[in-house]
């Protein structure tokens, strides 16, 4: 008589609720990736709403100022570089202004807006040219491949599409600002 003895197995179980920890664990990670992604892009996309707002704003207020708004030479009040400081200018609120004070008020109340709704932004308004104004917002990047530990040259995959613009044209200028540029006709 021969004894039959089975040999149960042990340990399968845990063995398969690990594994099963694991796949939860990387689709818990990839969710949470893909909500941080998202809620940087949502960034960008209120970002570039507002400098669309930003850009119908200036128009309108050209508009209403069209003289001033279409002088060519550096006499025209709305013209600003990025890093221009914004100045006390005439209060045109409380009194009335000239067309060319009017001009500065809406260019230095503009800019203000520029700085408050934009992340660190700046804008440039360029002289008209063929009936169109220039108007560049830059505003900071804050998503470097350099914040996520990359040391290797893949901090420019971190960054979102740019196109090259004025004020935006190195790679290092792409990785520190995004810019948007628009052209309006007063």
């Amino acid at each position: 008589m021969a004894w039959h003895t089975t040999q149960r197995q042990r340990g399968v179980s845990m063995i398969e609720s690990l594994v099963a920890l694991l796949v939860l664990a990387i689709g818990v990670l990839g969710l949470a990736g893909l909500q941080t992604r998202s809620l940087v892009e949502t960034r960008h996309t209120n970002a570039r709403a507002n400098a669309l707002m930003l850009a119908n704003d200036l128009a309108e207020r050209m508009r209403l100022n069209r003289d001033q708004a279409i002088i060519t030479d550096s006499s025209n009040p709305y013209l600003r570089d990025f890093e221009q400081s914004i100045a006390a200018g005439p209060t045109c609120t409380t009194k009335a202004c000239t067309p060319a004070e009017l001009g500065q008020f809406d260019r230095d109340e503009w800019s203000r807006s520029v700085r408050q709704l934009l992340p660190g932004g700046q804008a440039r308004v360029e002289a008209p040219a063929n009936n169109q104004i220039r108007v560049t917002f830059r505003w900071r990047n804050n998503i470097k491949g350099a914040e996520f530990g990359a040391t290797d040259g893949t901090d420019a995959l971190m960054a979102p599409l740019v196109v090259p613009i004025d004020g935006c044209q190195s790679a290092t200028d792409q990785r520190n600002w995004i810019c948007h540029q628009v052209f309006i006709r007063p």
